[in-house]
């Protein structure tokens, strides 16, 4: 998932980390604002993303 900025992918990893979520944030400069979600059977539990969706809607 592409983000805005790197500010608002590294809040949105701390969160979903917080949550239990397999979230993966490249260590590269270019790549900061970048969010890998791993698609296990849990990542798609309905509401395990509400975190995110929360960060997005609201900055």
């Amino acid at each position: 998932m592409r983000l805005p900025d790197a500010e608002l992918a590294a809040r949105a990893r701390g969160d979903l980390l917080a949550a239990g979520s397999l979230i993966h944030r490249p260590p590269h400069p270019a790549l900061s604002h970048v969010l890998r979600i791993s698609a296990v059977e849990d990542a798609l539990a309905l509401g395990r993303l509400a975190t995110l969706e929360d960060v997005l809607a609201n900055g």
